[in-house]
């Protein structure tokens, strides 16, 4: 017997030069979608205004990362590392809001990665999305115990990870922009970040009245570069360091008007604010009424 395959193919120009090069896997596994569809390259520009973010895609088949970025760089800014080991030195030095990878991987595989990703404090909070051709109750339940937020499996539909990335996206920006919460009340979070919040709350109380006190100090007290603790208060918080601990001295200064007669400037220096002009503006800012008013409504 003689059987003959014929798979149809197609020239579709330059593939974008790919930032991960390494020996490709032969275990090739291409979106259902891949050979009617092609690769898109990098002579159509992007606008970055449209981008949702910059996304870490951890894939070790150079085909496959370089499908997926084509597939993707439209919508978000793209970093590619070809196992988990070269993805945490991405992580190290990029802003990475998404994770997207594959499990099966030299050096370093997936769920290795993620428990990594995981278990650091800087980097626990960011979404980790798995993309594996492995269909088996115990991949999957491996993946939800280490908190993955999604699992799709290969031959996968593009535009339904198209989708589930803008999903993921979303859910992201509402988090970032629930800023109206007060430093604390914050929605359900992981055992983990709820630490890191307690960590922060603990260290306001402790040094909100020093004059002196830096952003850069508590980058410090909880081991982290001011990159890292800028992106983990944005996740938490809904704001930046600096707005979270100005927000807690005007919450401290808040209860003083209400429960003494002290003196505007005296209770702004005692929540480590100096100027009194700059208190009642940032106070304003914050509750909608100047201190004075605020102490007459309180009453």
């Amino acid at each position: 017997s003689r059987f003959t395959l014929v798979i149809p193919a197609r020239y579709i120009g330059e593939l974008a030069p790919d930032d991960s090069e390494q020996i490709d896997s032969p275990d090739v596994h291409p979106s259902a979608s891949t050979l009617s569809q092609p690769v898109r390259n990098e002579k159509h520009p992007v606008r970055p205004e449209n981008r949702l973010g910059t996304l870490l895609i951890v894939e070790d088949n150079r085909d496959l990362r370089r499908h997926l970025k084509g597939l993707l760089q439209e919508q978000w800014k793209i970093i590619t590392a070809s196992d988990g080991q070269q993805a945490l030195g991405r992580l190290a030095a990029h802003d990475i809001d998404v994770v997207l990878s594959d499990i099966m991987m030299p050096n370093m595989d997936g769920l290795a990665l993620l428990k990594r990703i995981r278990n650091d404090l800087a980097t626990s909070d960011i979404p980790f999305l798995i993309l594996t051709a492995r269909r088996d109750t115990e991949t999957r339940m491996a993946g939800l115990k280490l908190a993955a937020d999604t699992i799709l499996t290969k031959p996968f539909n593009d535009e339904e990870l198209r989708l589930t990335l803008a999903n993921t996206a979303r859910a992201i920006q509402a988090r970032r922009q629930h800023d109206r919460q007060a430093v604390g009340e914050q929605l359900e979070v992981s055992p983990r970040d709820q630490a890191f919040i307690n960590q922060v709350n603990r260290w306001l109380e402790q040094n909100y009245s020093d004059f002196e006190i830096r952003i850069t100090d508590l980058a410090e007290h909880l081991a982290l570069d001011e990159r890292s603790l800028q992106r983990k208060t944005n996740a938490l918080f809904g704001k930046t360091p600096k707005r979270v601990l100005t927000e807690y001295r005007l919450g401290r200064a808040a209860e003083l008007l209400r429960s003494t007669e002290r003196k505007v400037s005296e209770i702004a220096a005692e929540c480590g604010i100096s100027s009194s002009s700059h208190f009642s503006a940032q106070f304003a800012r914050r509750f909608g009424v100047n201190p004075g008013v605020w102490r007459e409504g309180s009453g």
